[in-house]
């Protein structure tokens, strides 16, 4: 898939409720910037002005094999969305999901699929989302939440998207 048809893709995604969608996630190399493209598509949809930040809207977490699930639930609760504090929708973007170590893969694949984990509960108009690269894979993603997943593999160059 090209980035470009994943763009469009996400801008449709993003304007269904965030509880009735099956969960994206979205593989490329390194060298396509992924968050690039959920950002822009979320700029799209909820057409947010360039004055607005996007960390209102878009919260781009990046995971990595020294993150372990304590360190995982002390960063949640200041970086994932909260009712109150955060726009009343968006998207958590999970960045590097085959990076992190299986107990943090179990946690932030619970808050993606079931929408909770660990006393953390996602708002209901939030989507949540998963990106890696197969060519640095740390940890395998379980089969079993593997095939919960949408997959969209991306090829190509970001050109498309003006960049």
């Amino acid at each position: 898939m090209e980035p470009k048809e994943l763009f469009e893709f996400l801008v449709e995604y993003f304007r269904q409720n965030p509880k009735e969608v099956p969960a994206v996630f979205i593989w490329g190399p390194q060298e396509i910037d992924k968050s690039a493209i959920v950002k822009q598509a979320v700029r799209e949809v909820y057409q947010i002005s360039a004055d607005i930040s996007e960390e209102y809207y878009v919260k781009h977490i990046i995971l990595s094999p020294l993150i372990d699930e304590y360190d995982f639930c002390s960063i949640a609760a200041l970086m994932l969305p909260q009712e109150g504090r955060d726009a009343e929708r968006g998207v958590v973007f999970f960045d590097g999901l085959v990076s992190a170590p299986p107990e943090v893969q179990y946690i932030v694949c619970q808050i993606i699929l079931n929408r909770s984990a660990v006393g953390y509960t996602l708002p209901d108009g939030w989507f949540a989302i998963a990106a890696g690269n197969r060519r640095a894979t740390v940890y395998e993603l379980r089969v079993p939440l593997a095939n919960r997943f949408i997959h969209f593999e991306l090829e190509g160059t970001e050109e498309v998207l003006g960049k």
